[in-house]
């Protein structure tokens, strides 16, 4: 497989999914194009109605593949694909059907004002955080002995964060703010990463609890890391926060791996769309939340918005999975998925109607 095993390992587990996606095979590149689906919608009492859901392939910079990991309230679109040879992934800017090269390796996520977060090549070819700020890019600090590190949102303020790995092996939760690198700490274990931040400066991940027994999603507010709980296993995953506090992500079952909805110290089971695992990523304003859940039989994982106990099937473009990763406030989604063939997968783009 032409891909960096070691970037895709770095970013948040999110993105894994990506590399369990990834076929070997390389299809020609696409232009943007949309297609109308009719998915399903399980609400919590079993009842189910059709809305129409539009998906648009965003199309490649050349390449095969491409994933979108952020969207603005005004539709601006990033993420990553494969440029011309298949050579190596470059971060995107999408509006308006537009795709633009930004330079630099891997897109995370983006703010109202269109600055985006991610990594770029840093000493001996590993990630390093980087800032792209009005067509500047800028690289991060990290301490002296950084291996590698990965900026992983941002928000309206320009506060980013994301995670450092030292030569030993750990990851360190950060957060960056007007040139200051701020260490979250852990949950008293020995490694953290920051996945999401709000307006309010909350940040949200994960940490090993005491001796590195578990791994449990956390949220940081003032100065101090909370741990969220599992929704019975040993661990969790807090990817996205919303502005009120709410915090989503996955959790273990006491057999399996579910997505979560933290509010008010309490979590809540999302459910599934009837397979055995499901992830939460993002939340917008309005409730609804977005990710990626097994379908029945664990055939495949395809791209869900949930809302008020409802889990809605988005489709894919044709192929047999998908994720949706990000979420704007009008419920524009985005994320990846695959076209008919399943060679390679495409950055998309849903709209709800």
């Amino acid at each position: 497989m032409k891909r960096s095993e070691h970037a895709f390992r770095a970013i948040t587990p999110v993105l894994a999914v990506v590399v369990a996606m990834a076929a070997c095979q390389r299809d020609s590149a696409v232009a943007p194009s949309a297609m109308v689906v009719r998915p399903e919608v399980v609400s919590a009492n079993g009842s189910r109605n059709a809305p129409v859901v539009t998906l648009t392939d965003l199309g490649t910079l050349g390449g095969t593949e491409s994933l979108a990991l952020g969207i603005t309230s005004g539709g601006v679109i990033v993420g990553s694909s494969l440029i011309t040879g298949d050579g190596a992934y470059h971060a995107f800017r999408w509006q308006d059907g537009t795709m633009t090269d930004l330079g630099f390796s891997f897109a995370q996520g983006v703010n109202a004002a269109g600055s985006v977060v991610g990594y770029g090549s840093g000493r001996g070819g590993f990630p390093h955080a980087v800032l792209w700020q009005n067509g500047k890019l800028t690289y991060l600090e990290t301490p002296r002995g950084t291996l590698y590190s990965v900026a992983t949102a941002i928000n309206a303020g320009g506060q980013v964060v994301g995670f450092r790995r030292s030569g030993d092996g750990r990851d360190h939760a950060l957060r960056w703010q007007h040139g200051t690198m701020t260490d979250l700490g852990t949950l008293g274990g020995t490694s953290s990463l920051a996945t999401a931040i709000n307006d309010s400066g909350y940040v949200v991940g994960y940490s090993f609890t005491s001796g590195d027994a578990e791994q449990h999603a956390f949220l940081w507010k003032n100065g101090k890391m909370t741990d969220l709980g599992t929704l019975g296993g040993q661990h969790s995953q807090a990817y996205g926060i919303s502005a009120r506090g709410q915090v989503v992500g996955s959790a273990a079952t006491c057999c399996s791996e579910h997505a979560f909805l933290w509010q008010n110290g309490t979590m809540t089971d999302l459910g599934t769309l009837g397979g055995t695992r499901s992830f939460a990523v993002a939340m917008n304003p309005a409730g609804q939340v977005v990710g990626g859940s097994k379908i029945g039989g664990d055939a495949a994982f395809h791209a869900f918005v949930w809302k008020d106990g409802r889990m809605t099937d988005l489709g894919s473009l044709g192929g047999t999975a998908s994720v949706a990763t990000a979420i704007n406030k009008s419920g524009q989604i985005v994320g990846y998925s695959y076209p008919s063939g399943n060679a390679a997968f495409h950055a998309t783009l849903w709209t709800i109607k």
